[in-house]
C-alpha cells in the first residue's frame, strides 16, 4: 500500500515551459506538432479547419466510431504527438539547469509526496532522476518496466502519476491467448533518465509496441491501468495536507482534476488544509475554483495564490509549504 502523502502536486504545461520557453501550451499544440512533421495531424487540420487541437481530435474521435481509416489515423496522430514531446527531456536542457529546478527537487519535494503530471514530456522525471531524489524503479504509480530492477530503487518514495500517458509510455498486446488485451510499460534509456538510464536500452513492451498517450480531446477513455492510478490518486488527495497546483489552468473539461479537488475539499474537516495555486494565470484559476465550489473555499482550506511562474516564485512556494509544518 502506498504511504500517505502530505502534499499532492498537480503539474501542468507551465512547469515544462519554465525551463523550455518554446514548449507549447494547449492553444499552440496543434501548429507545433504539424510544424514538427505531424503529417497526419496536418491533413485533419486542413479537413476540420480549426487550430484548436481539442476540437479537432474530438471531431476525429466521433468520426472514428464509423471509420476504420479514422481510427488508424488517430493512432498515427498519437504517435506524432508523442514524438514531438520527446524534444522536452532533461537531457535537452541547456546547462546549467535553472536554480529553481534544483530547489524544487531538493527542498520542495519531501518523502512520500505524490505528483500528478498532465504533461506528456519526461522533463520532470529526468530532472528528479538527475538530482537523485527519484528513480523509475518504483517511481511511477501503477506503471512498471520489468527490467527496472537493475537500477536503484526510488529513494524517497516520491510517486509520479502520469494520468494522460507519456511520450515514453508503451502500450503492447498481452502475451498469451487473449491478444485483444494490452498493458502499458515505459522505456528506460540515458536520454530520458540521466542517472538511471545511461548504457541501458530497456524497452517497455514486447509485442507490437506503440506509444501511449491520451491526446487532448473531449473524449477521454483511459486504459484500465491509467484508471487504476486515478483511483489511487483520489485516495492520496483525501489524506493530503496540501494540494499544490503548478502551471495548470484547471481546464473545465478536465473532469478528473475537479473530482480530485472535490475529494480534497470534502475531506478537510478533520484538519486544516492548504490549497496552493502557482502560475501566471493562477488568479484566473482561483476564480474558476471559487465559482465551482458552493460556499467559501477558505472555510475548508487556507488558500495561497502565487501569480507568477515557478521560475520566479520557488521561494514563496517553499515558504507556503513549510508553514504547514510538513
Amino acid at each position: 500500500m502506498t504511504p500517505a502523502s502530505d502534499t499532492l502536486f498537480i503539474i501542468g504545461s507551465g512547469f515544462t515551459k519554465a525551463a523550455f520557453p518554446q514548449a507549447p501550451l494547449n492553444a499552440d499544440l496543434l501548429r507545433a506538432v504539424v510544424k514538427h512533421g505531424g503529417s497526419t495531424l496536418a491533413r485533419y487540420h486542413e479537413r476540420y479547419r480549426t487550430d484548436d487541437i481539442e476540437r479537432l481530435l474530438t471531431q476525429l474521435d466521433l468520426d472514428a466510431i464509423e471509420s476504420i481509416q479514422n481510427r488508424e489515423d488517430r493512432v498515427k496522430i498519437n504517435r506524432e504527438i508523442s514524438s514531438y514531446f520527446s524534444k522536452f527531456r532533461f537531457s535537452e536542457l541547456q546547462q546549467p539547469a535553472p536554480g529553481w529546478l534544483h530547489t524544487f527537487a531538493l527542498n520542495v519535494l519531501k518523502p512520500n509526496d505524490a505528483i500528478i503530471t498532465l504533461n506528456y514530456d519526461c522533463f520532470l522525471e529526468g530532472a528528479l532522476d538527475n538530482y537523485e531524489v527519484w528513480t523509475p524503479n518504483g517511481g511511477y504509480a501503477g506503471i512498471v518496466n520489468p527490467n527496472a530492477n537493475s537500477i536503484p530503487v526510488n529513494p524517497k518514495n516520491i510517486m509520479i502519476y502520469k494520468i494522460h500517458g507519456s511520450e515514453h509510455f508503451v502500450e503492447s498486446s498481452v502475451m498469451g491467448d487473449n491478444r485483444t488485451q494490452t498493458a502499458i510499460g515505459f522505456k528506460i534509456d540515458g536520454s530520458i533518465f540521466p542517472k538511471s538510464g545511461p548504457n541501458r536500452q530497456l524497452g517497455g513492451g514486447a509485442v507490437d509496441p506503440r506509444p501511449y498517450i491520451i491526446a487532448p480531446s473531449f473524449v477521454k477513455i483511459p486504459h484500465v491501468e491509467i484508471a487504476d492510478i486515478m483511483l489511487e490518486a483520489l485516495d492520496q488527495v483525501e489524506t493530503a495536507k496540501n494540494l499544490t497546483i503548478i502551471g495548470c489552468g484547471m481546464r473545465r473539461e478536465d473532469n478528473f482534476l475537479w473530482l480530485l479537488l472535490t475529494r480534497f475539499l470534502n475531506k478537510s474537516f478533520a484538519q486544516r488544509k492548504q490549497l496552493v495555486i502557482l502560475g501566471p494565470s493562477s488568479t484566473a484559476t482561483w476564480e474558476r475554483i471559487s465559482n465551482y465550489w458552493v460556499g467559501n473555499v477558505q472555510r475548508f482550506a487556507d488558500v495561497v495564490v502565487i501569480p507568477c511562474g515557478i521560475e520566479c516564485s520557488i521561494e514563496r512556494l517553499c515558504s507556503a509549504l513549510d508553514n504547514m509544518e510538513r
